[in-house]
């Protein structure tokens, strides 16, 4: 049965009341939000659930919310190695968390302090994110401002691999935390901002300026994944000065997204709402001071600072990644995504994506005629994701047994199939990329990949993997897709 799912109507409603019992399962405990203040500042330490919503109150459901909160999910042992470990597991954020400094002196009456990590393994990158307050918001220079004098790092501060602030790192699409700093924050002295103490509920502003592909599903999500870790790390992290966490789950009703580019909302952009619950604000947008309240802004790690970015050109090796799964489950959660129920003679279904504008599969539509002649058992799913609404799009990969589709950001609704599927890659000529084999790995997935033949008559190929359609012969194609069918049937 071949089934074109644009045709299939889709509705999906989310109330807010369940937004905000999702939102408080996958964040847990909650509590006062505090300013970033200076050593020895003292504060109301009150503890309490005074952020935490539930539907009746009880103190059972905030109680369950709780033992589902992060970093719990990360308590088992892991039998990863230690490279997958703080790569791809609990330790990369237990690594980030415990390598921070301030960066503004004694005297200054706003404070910064920036996180780091290595894990970029060719060139030694540092990647970082910093949280400072409290700041102001000068509408004439159109920046966030803090009182800030900013010291040298310690010696023993450098060797630990700390970066100094001239040499926070920028990111392809001029993103991260150097552009950041360079274009949207200033630094004066003694600017009348209210003391940290005083501040009862400070605000907490996201910075950020995205990468222009924000249309692409792989881009875009390792986007927001990164900030998700920047969040978690700083729930994770301690602030010396409070001995509490620099955040807190109830902040999140009381923080925004600032974005500094001029792009479009794009397709993903409803996920910024999972911790940031104002409204995305542009920095063109800003008028007046007080559409920002004074409170603490986050510069977080860039997307193109996320460690998945990293070793897509060779077989790591890594079985098992926390990190993405706790991601996946995040976004199901948040769309309410439920699996289908299952039979045991429900037919095995396949999901071919359908490319429509370049890397196409030459003689796609008899390929996959074939396909089904060759296993007429099957549900046979064509999509064009670009045509769903993305909650939509998840509904498809939760229903999906085995994923098909040439080499592509599409590939990425591998993150969102049930444990134990089968990806299906097919290769543009002469291209070696791991990176979906490697995320397969991490999510118990089975991988099968083949390389398309470099035939240029059948392809009208120019050398650009990036943009040439794709040939595999049939049988090739046949045999390539009977490997994951057979994998799957055997489990």
């Amino acid at each position: 049965m071949l089934v074109n799912v644009r045709l299939q109507p889709y509705r999906l409603v989310v109330s807010l009341g369940v937004f905000i019992l999702v939102t408080l399962a996958l964040y847990g405990l909650s509590g006062r939000s505090r300013p970033i203040s200076p050593a020895g500042a003292e504060h109301d330490r009150t503890a309490g659930l005074s952020g935490a919503v539930s539907h009746n109150g009880s103190s059972t459901e905030l109680l369950e919310a709780d033992r589902f909160a992060w970093p719990f999910e990360y308590s088992t042992a892991s039998n990863q190695s230690s490279f997958c470990e703080e790569r791809f597991g609990f330790g990369y954020l237990d690594n980030f968390s415990q390598r921070s400094a301030e960066y503004c002196t004694a005297e200054s009456a706003s404070h910064m302090t920036c996180f780091s990590s290595i894990t970029e393994t060719k060139t030694r990158r540092k990647d970082a994110f910093c949280i400072a307050g409290p700041v102001t918001f000068d509408v004439d220079q159109h920046k966030f401002v803090l009182d800030c004098s900013l010291r040298d790092l310690s010696l023993d501060e450098l060797n630990s691999g700390l970066p100094r602030f001239t040499n926070l790192p920028a990111y392809w699409y001029s993103t991260g935390p150097k552009y950041i700093f360079n274009t949207a924050v200033g630094f004066a002295t003694m600017l009348g901002a209210t003391p940290p103490s005083t501040i009862k509920a400070p605000s907490v502003t996201i910075v950020l300026k995205r990468e222009d592909e924000y249309k692409n599903i792989w881009h875009a999500l390792l986007e927001i994944f990164a900030t998700f870790m920047t969040l978690d790390i700083l729930r994770m992290a301690h602030n010396p000065a409070t001995k509490a966490p620099y955040i807190q789950p109830s902040d999140f009703s009381n923080t925004q997204m600032l974005l500094l580019d001029h792009l479009p909302d794009g397709p993903y952009s409803e996920l910024w709402h999972l911790f940031a619950q104002k409204p995305i604000l542009r920095l063109s947008d800003i008028t007046s001071s007080s559409q920002l309240e004074p409170g603490n802004i986050i510069v977080p790690l860039a997307g193109g600072g996320n460690p998945f970015w990293q070793g897509d050109w060779n077989s790591l090796g890594c079985t098992d990644s926390p990190l993405l799964r706790a991601f996946s489950r995040r976004v199901l959660s948040y769309y309410q995504i439920h699996d289908p129920p299952k039979q045991p003679d429900d037919p095995l279904v396949i999901t071919y994506i359908d490319r429509t504008t370049k890397r196409r599969l030459v003689d796609q539509a008899q390929l996959l005629d074939a396909l089904r002649l060759r296993f007429p058992t099957i549900q046979l799913n064509v999509v064009d994701f670009a045509q769903l609404p993305f909650a939509h799009q998840l509904a498809v990969d939760r229903s999906t047994d085995i994923l098909v589709g040439v080499h592509g950001a599409g590939l990425t609704h591998g993150m969102f199939l049930p444990r134990g599927s089968a990806l299906v890659e097919i290769l543009p000529f002469g291209l070696k990329h791991k990176g979906f084999l490697n995320m397969a790995a991490m999510l118990g997935h089975s991988h099968f990949s083949a390389e398309s033949i470099d035939d240029r008559t059948q392809t009208s190929a120019h050398g650009d993997w990036q943009a040439d359609d794709v040939y595999i012969p049939q049988e090739a194609f046949l045999e390539l897709v009977e490997q994951a069918i057979k994998k799957k049937m055997e489990s």
